[in-house]
């Protein structure tokens, strides 16, 4: 098979065999199998190396002569180990005296002696964090459920052990709960929607009791006439006077209601 002038052109260009695998995407085996004629270039590689050495087809495909012969590789010479006998004699430095035995050097740590691992002492666990002080919505609150349940500063001292100003927020959030545990066992405190007399149930109920008749106007515009027939903290249900049945009007949608007719409010 006839060579090429792959070589010469990658030469004048300035690559390496390396460099133009790395360019092409061609290995190195391959590159040197074409430069040494030993297989011919398929045309998607030619195109490959045409494009990256801007040389035509026909310029890489020119006949050229063979590549140099390639320098035998000579043997590392092989050294004796430490432990050869005086008087050994290699074929290529000759004679060699004993070696001698490695020299410690105290300057150079792990010279001439091997290197030891020193196990490192096992951490001491961190003690834990102490809790920070009671925060102020915490003391406001204990002293919100004191006077709710008749208790002095004395009193109370004595169910939390001892001043407000010495609690933690830890031990502060105990005694909130605490205190809350009491005063629901004792029925004093129950939870409930809002704080105060429930002043709008109450003119309900009265609503209710007597059947007056409201007319419900809410924020998108839709009225509603009818009779109270139930009601809860969020929600009214209405019996409605043209006989349309029952519906549920939440509060929260409600501009306003009023009684259609005049009612007595002393009763």
């Amino acid at each position: 098979m006839p060579y090429n002038s792959l070589r010469p052109i990658r030469e004048k260009k300035g690559l390496t065999v390396a460099q133009l695998a790395g360019k092409t995407s061609i290995s190195i085996r391959t590159l040197q199998a074409y430069e040494a004629g030993e297989r011919s270039i398929p045309p998607d590689d030619l195109r490959k190396l045409s494009r990256v050495l801007y040389a035509s087809p026909a310029d890489i495909l020119q006949p050229s002569t063979p590549p140099p012969p390639s320098r035998p590789v000579e043997p590392a010479p092989v050294r004796p180990s430490p432990s050869t006998a005086t008087g050994l004699t290699h074929p290529a430095t000759g004679p060699r005296p004993a070696a001698e035995a490695p020299r410690f050097s105290p300057g150079r740590p792990g010279v001439g002696r091997p290197a030891v691992h020193v196990p490192r002492p096992p951490r001491e666990p961190r003690p834990p964090k102490p809790p920070g002080p009671a925060t102020p919505g915490q003391l406001e609150q204990i002293r919100n459920l004191a006077r709710r349940m008749g208790l002095d500063d004395a009193a109370l001292g004595e169910r939390l052990g001892g001043t407000l100003e010495s609690l933690d927020h830890a031990t502060a959030r105990a005694a909130i709960a605490r205190l809350r545990q009491e005063m629901e066992e004792s029925g004093t405190w129950q939870p409930r929607v809002a704080e105060g007399p429930d002043q709008e149930g109450e003119y309900l109920a009265k609503l209710r009791a007597q059947q007056i008749p409201i007319e419900v106007q809410l924020i998108n515009g839709e009225r509603f006439r009818g009779t109270v027939e139930d009601y809860t903290p969020y929600v009214i249900k209405l019996r409605e006077s043209d006989g349309g049945g029952e519906v549920s009007v939440r509060k929260l949608a409600i501009a306003y209601y009023r009684t259609r007719g005049p009612s007595n409010d002393a009763q």
